[in-house]
């Protein structure tokens, strides 16, 4: 299974979505990850 396509719209994604962040994009970006990451979390304070 090729998945180029959805490697390159998941950072077209990412992309847009760290453009919009005005105030510290790069602390929500890591956040976002993390919490995507953790099968486990169920909010922002776990």
């Amino acid at each position: 299974m090729d998945t180029t396509p959805y490697t390159t719209k998941l950072k077209q994604f990412r992309h847009t979505l760290y453009q919009n962040l005005d105030n510290r994009a790069d602390t929500v970006m890591k956040l976002l990850d993390a919490m995507c990451s953790a099968p486990s979390v169920n909010s922002v304070m776990e």
